[in-house]
């Protein structure tokens, strides 16, 4: 008989501990989230990261003299701005010497006319050297400009 109570007592303490699991059972469906997109996101290294910044954003290559800036600054009309296009070219074509693009000026609301002008007061400035070709664009080397900065 002793034993009979045992294992009552053992089954009733089974079945209140199955009780106890029961209220505590989670359902999992009520806490799903249908129909959201996650976007799908890769990690890119540092190279690709500045080679996906420098194909998707144009910006000025320096160094930039501030004295060169200053000198350009103080010329008529829209010399600063030519000035500083011709630095982006130079940071593009990675060479000294550019000539100017007419999509670029175009895009800047400066016409050729403005653009020779503008290059012109750059050359008497002692800012670049143009070099003339018939029939082409004209070069311009973009000097070293001594000065405090």
């Amino acid at each position: 008989m002793e034993k009979n109570v045992k294992n009552r007592n053992l089954t009733s303490s089974v079945q209140a501990s199955v009780i106890d699991i029961e209220q505590y059972r989670m359902d999992v469906d009520i806490h799903r989230i249908d129909h959201v997109h996650i976007p799908y996101t890769r990690s890119i290294n540092i190279k690709d990261q500045s080679l996906f910044y420098r194909h998707t954003h144009q910006f000025l290559k320096g160094p930039i003299t501030l004295a060169w800036l200053e000198q350009a600054s103080k010329l008529p009309g829209k010399t600063y701005i030519v000035g500083t296009l011709l630095w982006y070219r130079r940071g593009v074509t990675r060479n000294v010497v550019v000539t100017m693009s007419g999509p670029l000026l175009k895009r800047f609301g400066i016409s050729r006319q403005a653009a020779n002008r503008a290059l012109h007061h750059l050359e008497d400035a002692g800012l670049v050297r143009l070099t003339h070709r018939v029939g082409k664009k004209t070069m311009v080397e973009i000097l070293d400009v001594g000065g405090i900065d």
